[in-house]
């Protein structure tokens, strides 16, 4: 976010995702449902609405980075949209998604909740395998990698993008919270302490997990390694 040269935006199709003329039919879940509705999102976005302001935000002359989840992809939305970005995937070991998720279950009073099927990894992949199919080199960093090795990963990552690698701005910053952050109130406290990549500790690495976690586990390992064998290695 510190980066001269970049503008950056967070979840923008999360809003058409959630709410709007094009947002996506869900399972009812009351937990998940209350916590959307106690969101910040805009209620009257659409996904080529939303397409169009990440475009006129290139208007100043910075490069755009947005940080967007597979949770929202809807091909018949952003297909055709996608050879004019340039696509990074950022993985991470599924278990640790998904005792994330349930860690951030057990918050109350914010926006967190837990649906194993927003887990978007079948989508995630979907969308690997379409830009590759678009002769663009497939850009995925695997998160322990950045944590292990954060100066290597960023340099690299930074050289295929074709961005100037800046060490002590992206390896290392202040905490704070962007206001983009505020419309989903509890998600992001621990990058919000952070001061460089280190993983945080919760102590709760070990504990059972439930069983349709350890069934959807299963699933999400096969699609992951998929990824992971084809991530930047440095």
């Amino acid at each position: 976010m510190q980066h001269p040269s970049t503008t950056v935006l967070h979840e923008t199709f999360a809003d058409p995702f959630y709410f709007g003329p094009d947002a996506k039919v869900r399972e009812e879940d009351k937990a998940a449902d209350d916590a959307i509705e106690s969101s910040g999102l805009a209620r009257d976005k659409t996904y080529a609405g939303v397409v169009e302001e990440i475009m006129g935000a290139m208007s100043d002359g910075k490069r755009v980075f947005t940080k967007e989840l597979s949770t929202f992809w809807q091909k018949e939305k952003l297909a055709n949209n996608m050879e004019m970005f340039t696509h990074t995937f950022l993985i991470r070991h599924p278990e640790k998604i998904l005792r994330s998720y349930l860690r951030l279950q057990k918050k109350e009073g914010k926006t967190t909740f837990f649906d194993v099927n927003e887990v978007a990894y079948k989508e995630l992949l979907e969308i690997a395998t379409m830009v590759k199919a678009s002769g663009k080199e497939l850009i995925v960093v695997d998160a322990d990698d950045l944590l292990a090795k954060p100066q290597a990963v960023m340099g690299k990552w930074c050289e295929m993008v074709g961005l100037e690698f800046h060490e002590d701005l992206m390896t290392k910053w202040e905490p704070s919270k962007p206001k983009m952050w505020d419309k989903w109130d509890g998600w992001h406290e621990d990058a919000a302490k952070s001061q460089g990549f280190k993983a945080p500790v919760h102590g709760d690495e070990q504990e059972e997990l439930p069983d349709f976690v350890k069934e959807a586990l299963e699933e999400f390992m096969v699609l992951y390694t998929s990824l992971y064998d084809q991530r930047i290695k440095v």
